[in-house]
């Protein structure tokens, strides 16, 4: 067990072993109920970090590292998005032993999706950020990974990844390439090998997923001329499979709202949580 201090705000770091993995998660005192926190494919719990004391007064909250990823475990089994799922079914059981309220990105909201169906009784309601729910039918997408697996099969010095980020992206701000950078340092390139290759992407079958979905859920879409997951077609058919979900679009925005709209997104958050 670690602790440290992110934005000013205390923290435990610790894990918890979930099955044949260990989790590593990081959690912040707080007298509001509980929320868990997921982040997406190749990052960690500290993507965070800027929502973080917007949450704080109103939160007990709680951030994973996903199997892969940070320091969680790195199982034989891969990463099947299933086995995410039980990872964090397992988590809620063992940490929280009763239901609580989830946000995930990307990534993390994918498996926010399948815990909310496979196990309603451990999921009060549900925030989903820009889900990349039908990306199985665009395999051209997984090719912006192909540079996260290289870099994570090298291990190369941080400040090393940074450089090749930003020669290949010189979009990208120094500060974020060298979070990436970080992020993937730490990151078993089979998470996004999987992805890339497509031998670890879901198919169809994540719509039977999305008809067992009936906890409140509210859906973030993106813009994907911007980098967004999803499109308003798509958006529309996987609200209409679950139970009891809203969308709200920003078209100003791309993949990563909780990272360039804190402010907004903690709001939009609020907001559906006070009603569910």
């Amino acid at each position: 067990m670690g602790a440290g201090r992110s934005n000013r705000l205390d923290y435990v770091e610790r894990s918890v072993a979930c099955g044949k993995v260990e989790i590593n998660y990081a959690s912040w005192p707080g007298d509001g109920p509980p929320l868990l926190l997921i982040h997406g494919l190749s990052s960690r719990w500290q993507t965070w970090l800027n929502v973080l004391p917007l949450l704080q007064p109103r939160w007990r909250l709680t951030a994973i590292d996903l199997r892969g990823h940070g320091k969680s475990g790195r199982p034989a089994e891969g990463y099947p998005l299933a086995g995410y799922a039980a990872d964090v079914e397992a988590f809620i059981g063992q940490v929280f032993r009763g239901p609580i309220r989830v946000v995930g990105h990307s990534l993390g909201a994918m498996t926010t999706m399948v815990v909310a169906s496979s196990a309603p009784h451990l999921v009060l309601a549900a925030v989903l950020e820009d889900p990349p729910i039908y990306a199985y039918c665009r395999p051209e997408g997984a090719k912006r990974f192909a540079l996260t697996h290289e870099m994570a099969s090298l291990r190369l010095p941080v400040e090393k990844i940074a450089e090749r980020i930003l020669r290949e992206r010189p979009e990208t701000p120094v500060e974020q390439a060298l979070a990436s950078a970080e992020n993937w340092r730490m990151l078993d390139p089979r998470t996004v090998g999987g992805v890339v290759d497509g031998s670890r992407m879901w198919d169809d079958a994540i719509e039977g997923a999305m008809r067992g979905v009936t906890c409140p859920t509210l859906l973030l879409q993106g813009n994907p001329e911007l980098g967004g997951a999803l499109y308003d077609a798509e958006s529309d058919r996987a609200a209409s499979l679950m139970k009891c979900c809203t969308i709200v679009r920003w078209p100003e925005t791309g993949h990563g709202m909780h990272q360039t709209r804190p402010a907004d997104f903690v709001a939009a958050v609020d907001r559906h949580f006070k009603g569910a």
